[in-house]
């Protein structure tokens, strides 16, 4: 290849990058403000959501039975993440779709301050 085919060639490379270093760093822009994301909790209606739907499979305290342990969920997961997994359910767990949209955050919320 002549002098002037590689220019090309290292030009269209660096363009390349460029973009997808770009590109990249806006999406983890956004996915830091959804994880930043403040969520006012109303302990009480999570607790008794947690009561009503939780507790037979990990437990009063939220100490495990079944269900692995939730107390410290926080420190694993973000409070998106946790409304997803009651959502949809994960690994033997179901998907808690008795819950609406509004109680299933609000837990999720609760649940993610759990570290």
């Amino acid at each position: 290849m002549n002098r002037s085919g590689w220019k090309g060639v290292v030009l269209t490379s660096v363009v390349a990058i460029t973009v997808v270093g770009c590109s990249q760093g806006s999406q983890t822009d956004s996915s830091q403000g959804e994880s930043n994301e403040t969520i006012t909790v109303d302990a009480a209606k999570a607790e008794a959501s947690y009561q009503s739907n939780c507790m037979g499979c990990h437990g009063q305290d939220l100490e495990g039975a079944q269900g692995p342990s939730l107390q410290k969920v926080g420190s694993k997961y973000s409070a998106k993440k946790i409304e997803t997994i009651i959502q949809g359910g994960i690994g033997s767990m179901p998907a808690q779709v008795s819950l609406d949209p509004k109680e299933r955050k609000n837990l999720a919320g609760w649940l993610a301050e759990k570290k």
